[in-house]
């Protein structure tokens, strides 16, 4: 039976795009191996695999170094696999830039009103699964975690008593939010972070920290390539 391709990536022309077709060139000069049998080798899901070389979503930095770590273990000697990771994570670097770069565009252009009406902030689902949060997920959990180091580490109680009436977060829910198992949606983003600080937080101040945190991330990602 024919192998089947894995297709083309779903994100648009450009770095984020690249980033992809590198992460395809990889496994397929390291033998073409389906997925299903990278899945056995690796340990990570088939799904893992196949999202992480299509997209849309970017993985996150750490997953894809184990990735091409591990295609390229088979190699004498460790030069080759360094150099393809370092490629791997320098092409990874430049689509989260990119993509960054992207999604602060659109959020001002529906902020001018150019694009679309200003997103209702208090409509997101509550939760989602930390894994299926990309960039904005890791965004959120540093500003949280930096947060709650700032304000002397509250306790998840306290923080439960300080969130409003109608948004209560159980304590269960925070503390997963706070050691990175579970990330909120943007709105509860901004009840936590408010709950944390003990004050009324605005939604401009919080996209200002988050494009701080992107900037902080992205320097730490090119000073460690």
């Amino acid at each position: 039976m024919a192998k089947r391709r894995i297709g083309e990536p779903k994100v648009p022309v450009g770095p984020e795009y690249d980033f992809f077709v590198l992460m395809q060139r990889h496994v397929l000069h390291q033998g073409d191996k389906a997925l299903t049998v990278l899945a056995a080798e690796s340990g990570w899901s088939r799904q893992t695999w196949h999202k992480a070389l299509r997209g849309p979503a970017l993985p996150n930095r750490d997953l894809v170094k184990a990735l091409v770590e591990h295609l390229y273990a088979q190699d004498e000697g460790h030069a080759v696999q360094a150099r393809m990771v370092a490629d791997a994570l320098a092409a990874w670097t430049r689509a989260m830039e990119s993509r960054t770069s992207r999604e602060r565009g659109q959020r001002r252009g529906s902020e001018s009103g150019t694009e679309q009406a200003p997103r209702p902030i208090h409509r997101e689902p509550a939760l989602y699964a930390a894994s299926a949060a990309g960039l904005q997920g890791q965004v959120i959990t540093r500003i949280l975690r930096e947060a709650h180091e700032r304000v002397g580490r509250p306790s998840v109680r306290t923080i439960a008593q300080r969130m409003p009436e109608d948004v209560r977060l159980g304590r269960t829910t925070i503390h997963e939010v706070l050691t990175g198992r579970r990330v909120p949606s943007l709105s509860r983003t901004l009840d936590l972070l408010a709950a944390l600080e003990n004050r009324p937080v605005s939604a401009r101040e919080m996209d200002e920290a988050m494009q701080r945190a992107i900037i902080e991330m992205a320097g730490t990602v090119n000073r460690s390539v």
